[in-house]
């Protein structure tokens, strides 16, 4: 009886019985998602080739030999379907284990397709939360085949640009799919990096305005609109902001930057918020000849600065307000922090049909301290 048992015990410790050996993996470390024909869905998955991972020095994605990567493109109704259908066509299994990088075309993101089209990537139990999403310019196809010179695949060039953040204001911090699924979940307007091929280069630079009510692209912000945004809504890790003082450019590198946001509101139709900025920074290049030492010099700088903020925040507002009255500057989440009763009477209504954001009054206090001005403290003789 105790062999049965045994037995019947190391029956079960032989192994997992849908298991795939490593080696029989297909790893998908990119997908670009576009729209095709007859409402079809034209899927690129790029993934790893294992023949070309020998650590030869021409091995790299834009270099001689064998390329790093390999492109795989199929066509079908669903992403499921497509993805099982890859696996008759290849000699290894998909597998999403390891993909960093989401791409879809912005047909898709102006359709009413968007979230179905992501619903297979949320949905899987081995998809990453931590996958980066973008939308293209144009072909989503075409960001996987532009060929880095640095990094080894397409995936990890864009993966590597989108952490760039605390260097440039320009880009937007990393929105992942695990973000997306609660933005879809809750209804909120938000907003995803956009992304464009040029020659041989990506550009990380704007981003897509995303309906919460309707979860379609309803627009565009540009370089500086996208910096206005980080500004209102405390997404700014580092970077430099450049402004004019006499008529010469002042560059100024931003230290600490933080932003916050007060609500005041006695009812539906009397809604305000004050955006209060604070950052401090040195001085990283300028064509001024001046006594750095001098207190009225600092003012005049910090002046300058203040007002390049503030046009830039006045103007990102007022796009949101105005011309697109969505509210991808989370504006919604502060009144319902701080008024639950009021956000619950207005929520159904907030960026979309009555639109109580887009009447809600919004001003700024902006503070800004220059630290220091480099190893120069002055630049001319009095």
């Amino acid at each position: 009886m105790k062999k049965v048992i045994i037995l019947t015990i190391l029956m079960f410790l032989t192994g997992c019985w849908d298991r795939i050996e490593i080696e029989e993996r297909g790893f998908v470390i990119a997908v670009a998602i576009d729209s095709e024909k007859e409402n079809k869905i034209l899927l690129t998955q790029q993934l790893i080739n294992p023949k070309a991972m020998n650590g030869s020095s021409n091995s790299q994605g834009g270099g001689g030999g064998s390329k790093r990567f390999l492109n795989v493109q199929e066509a079908g109704d669903s992403i499921f379907e497509i993805v099982r259908g890859v696996s008759t066509s290849t000699s290894r299994t998909p597998h999403y284990g390891h993909t960093k990088v989401i791409v879809i075309s912005s047909d898709i993101a102006e359709s009413d397709k968007m979230a179905e089209t992501l619903d297979y990537f949320i949905r899987s139990p081995v998809m990453r939360r931590s996958s980066i999403l973008a939308i293209s310019r144009g072909k989503a196809a075409e960001i996987l085949e532009v060929k880095p010179k640095i990094e080894s695949a397409p995936a990890m060039y864009i993966k590597s640009i989108s952490e760039n953040n605390y260097k440039n204001a320009e880009i937007l911090p990393k929105v992942r799919i695990g973000d997306v699924h609660g933005y879809l979940l809750s209804n909120k307007s938000f907003v995803i990096t956009m992304i464009e091929k040029t020659k041989e280069k990506l550009d990380l630079s704007g981003v897509a305005v995303i309906h919460g009510k309707t979860n379609t692209m309803v627009g565009t912000l540009n370089r500086d609109e996208t910096v206005a945004l980080n500004y209102v809504t405390n997404e700014i890790d580092g970077g430099f902001i450049k402004t004019f003082h006499e008529e010469k450019p002042i560059l100024y590198d931003i230290y600490n930057f933080y932003s916050d946001v007060e609500v005041q509101a006695s009812d539906k139709n009397n809604i305000s918020f004050t955006i209060k900025i604070r950052t401090e920074g040195g001085l990283a290049e300028t064509f001024l000849s001046q006594d750095y030492l001098n207190e009225e010099t600092f003012t005049a700088f910090e002046e300058a600065i203040k007002k390049e903020i503030l046009q830039k925040s006045t103007e990102a507002v007022e796009k949101a307000q105005n011309e697109y009255k969505v509210d991808y500057l989370n504006l919604g989440e502060y009144l319902r922090q701080n008024n639950y009763k009021l956000w619950n009477e207005v929520k159904d209504d907030w960026d979309s049909g009555e639109n109580y954001f887009s009447s809600a009054k919004i001003d700024f206090d902006v503070q800004v301290r220059v630290r220091t001005t480099g190893s120069v403290n002055k630049s001319k003789d009095e």
